[in-house]
C-alpha cells in the first residue's frame, strides 16, 4: 500500500539529482516534500524501494551504487541488526590468579 510521500519523496530525489548531480541530504528532501521533521523524513526513505541513507545523511538511489560499485556493497549501520555477542573461553572465565584459593603462609 502506497504511504502518502512515497511518490513526491521518488520524485523529489530524481529531480534533485538531475538539477545539482549530488544526491540530496534529508533536510532537502525535507524542504521540498513538506516534512516537518527528519525522523519523519528517515522513515519515509526507509520503506522506500530502490534508495538507502548514507552514513552522511545523503539519500543514495541504488541505481548509483550499482553504476560506481557494481559488486554487492555492506550493509550501512542503519541497514544492519546488532551482531551478536562474541563469546570466548578466555573472556568468560575469571583470570587464573583470581580463580585459584588464596595460600596461607
Amino acid at each position: 500500500m502506497p504511504r502518502k510521500y512515497d511518490a513526491k519523496m521518488k520524485v523529489a530525489i530524481d529531480v534533485f539529482w538531475q538539477q545539482n548531480k549530488y544526491p540530496p541530504t534529508l533536510r532537502d528532501l525535507m524542504k521540498i516534500v513538506g516534512i516537518s521533521s527528519t525522523s519523519v523524513c528517515r522513515y519515509v526513505i526507509r520503506h522506500l524501494d530502490g534508495v538507502r541513507i548514507a552514513k552522511n545523511g545523503r539519500v543514495i538511489p541504488l541505481w548509483v551504487d550499482n553504476l560506481f560499485c557494481p559488486t554487492p556493497r555492506a550493509p550501512d549501520l542503519w541497514d544492519s541488526a546488532p551482531l551478536p555477542l562474541l563469546s570466548t573461553p578466555e573472556a568468560d572465565t575469571p583470570a587464573g590468579h583470581l580463580s585459584t584459593p588464596p595460600t596461607s603462609r
